[in-house]
């Protein structure tokens, strides 16, 4: 009974309008529909979307935190390119994918992924990691040999972070642009209380912006710059924001080049601030 009201219904269209019907009925004899949403109906107009019903299920599936992966199969932050047009649907879910993903993956409020990112495809893990942000407390992402790039994806996620308290970054290829995108996260992040950016390559330009971010920020209490190649601009730049700052406790400064000028500016700083308690520049 459906079958024939459906077929009188399309010959009821319009030539163009049944040409479209048969388009959209060839690509499904091909397994090549995308979504279709519909516009209005006189005159008929649809928009489609570039990724599959599959695609499409699998991210609404991942946001009910119903089911987990089979045993044996990789993490999330392991999966091929195959993943990555739902982990882009997903994340237009909102938090509802982030936290489904961090159920599915069987993960706690605390995850440690240093020298794990490997075996899957990058673009990818960049972006299950950028939504698992929103359902972690504590993430640490040392020695991945993430590069800017891939630090600008993850830290746009965190200006409007809600979860995370505790982020380690340590030992990566993060550099200027990372810093910079990291101090515009902690402008308007108002969760988290410690990071480490030790041992990369965010230089004065990046130091000096995230000084500039230290002055807006007021949860941030343990921050780690050593071994930045940091020069006095940034030492000076940072002892102007902690005139201001009233949060942070301890500042991590060791292995860089602050020169005379850069680090007698921070010390100067360091004997009236009253909440900063430990300045390692060793």
């Amino acid at each position: 009974m459906v079958l024939p009201a459906l077929e009188g219904a399309v010959q009821a269209l319009r030539d163009e309008e049944r040409a479209a019907v048969a388009q959209v009925r060839e690509r499904v004899l091909q397994d090549r529909l995308p979504l279709l949403s519909l516009l209005q109906v006189e005159p008929l107009e649809m928009q489609s979307s570039h990724l599959s019903f599959q695609e499409y299920f699998a991210a609404r599936a991942i946001c009910t935190g119903k089911y987990h992966l089979p045993e044996g199969s990789p993490p999330p932050w392991q999966w091929p390119a195959f993943w990555a047009n739902a982990v882009t649907l997903g994340s237009e879910m909102g938090d509802a994918f982030g936290k489904g993903l961090k159920r599915t993956a069987g993960v706690g409020d605390v995850l440690d992924l240093s020298q794990k990112l490997i075996g899957g495809d990058r673009p990818t893990m960049v972006a299950v990691v950028a939504q698992l942000m929103r359902g972690l407390a504590s993430l640490s992402l040392r020695e991945n040999k993430l590069t800017d790039g891939e630090g600008l994806k993850m830290f746009a996620a965190l200006q409007t972070n809600t979860t995370l308290t505790q982020l380690d970054l340590g030992g990566n290829e993060l550099g200027a642009e990372s810093g910079k995108a990291m101090a515009d996260a902690l402008k308007t992040n108002t969760t988290l209380t410690q990071l480490s950016l030790k041992n990369n390559k965010l230089g004065d330009a990046g130091g000096c912006a995230l000084a500039v971010a230290l002055q807006a920020n007021t949860t941030l209490a343990q921050l780690d710059l050593g071994g930045n190649k940091l020069g006095a601009k940034s030492g000076k730049a940072l002892a102007v924001a902690l005139k201001t700052n009233t949060t942070l406790k301890h500042l991590g400064m060791g292995s860089n080049s602050l020169g005379a000028d850069g680090s007698n500016a921070l010390v100067a700083v360091w004997k009236v601030n009253r909440m900063l308690t430990q300045l390692d520049l060793g």
